[in-house]
């Protein structure tokens, strides 16, 4: 039987669908006293019928549970095993605040390395993600070291409808950017590689974002900066600094990718903070940020 589904999170039975009575069952609510049934949408339908099953629907939409997985990784220490138990206990409570009544813990204990092969638990999460609505974690370095595998995977659990949360750097969310409104706007392009074979590509890259801009938004490109780093030390990215210093200047900073304004998670984590703005990658979308999420 299809359903149509009300903001009262209970089910509505559509016109075609409610209680037709019979006329003997007519004739007997009339012999007690009741009412005729009155006619909607061409329909006879009873409502005592349907007041008792939106009622009963109603208890049964409230009993749906809602399913997430932690995740957490920590050396295999003693003196960790201390602070990795307590860092569970903050995601259990985090997730329980945000209504998830059921979770299911995946923790890696793993020597100073870190090693992505050792992870198996994170792998055991990965191959039963889709009975989860939701990833607790305590940050986005927590699912890749690299910016790029990071939100990869990010990108697909959202694909998948798995919610993101972390304790550190908010939750995930991309969505389409607002190209009809009117933003100011700054374009960063940073390209890794030794310096000789970097000025024809970033060129290229360059002149990308400002004909992205021009062609396909009302936005207006106020600064354009732009990096040439073989790492993406510090020292290398003077342009970014300069970016950040003048962040009160812009709406929504462009970039190709989240990968572009550092290639590591943790790195790239904290510079979003210091930047405080959205940022719209045209390979991954826009990510709004919010500094109440950040708390």
């Amino acid at each position: 039987m299809d359903h149509e589904r009300n903001s009262c999170n209970y089910i509505r039975i559509t016109a075609s669908q409610r209680f037709a009575p019979s006329k003997r069952h007519n004739e007997r609510h009339i012999r007690e006293g009741r009412s005729e049934d009155t006619r909607q949408d061409g329909v006879t339908a009873c409502r005592g019928h349907y007041e008792d099953y939106r009622i009963r629907t109603s208890k049964e939409a409230s009993t749906i549970m809602k399913t997430a997985a932690i995740y957490h990784f920590a050396s295999n220490s003693e003196i960790r095993q201390v602070i990795h138990t307590g860092q569970l206990r903050k995601l259990e409570d985090y997730a329980a605040a945000l209504g998830f009544d059921r979770t299911e813990v995946f923790l890696d204990l793993l020597d100073k390395r870190l090693l992505r092969r050792d992870r198996s638990e994170f792998d055991r999460f990965l191959s039963c993600a889709g009975k989860y609505d939701a990833l607790f974690t305590k940050d986005f370095y927590h699912i890749s070291k690299t910016t790029r595998e990071c939100f990869h995977t990010l990108l697909d659990f959202q694909d998948r409808g798995i919610h993101t949360y972390t304790l550190e750097n908010g939750a995930f969310c991309t969505s389409d950017p607002p190209l009809e409104k009117p933003l100011r706007v700054t374009a960063y392009t940073c390209y890794l590689g030794p310096h000789k074979e970097t000025r024809q590509v970033l060129q290229v890259k360059n002149d990308i974002l400002p004909l992205f801009v021009a062609k396909k938004t009302r936005w207006t490109l106020v600064d354009q900066y732009f990096d040439e780093s073989q790492y993406q030390k510090d020292e290398e990215q003077i342009q970014l600094r300069k970016l950040i210093s003048n962040r009160e200047k812009y709406d929504l900073l462009l970039v190709h990718s989240f990968g572009d304004i550092h290639r590591r998670t943790a790195k790239f984590c904290k510079i979003r903070d210091q930047l405080r703005m959205d940022i719209y990658a045209l390979q991954d979308g826009l990510w709004k940020y919010s500094e109440e999420a950040q708390k």
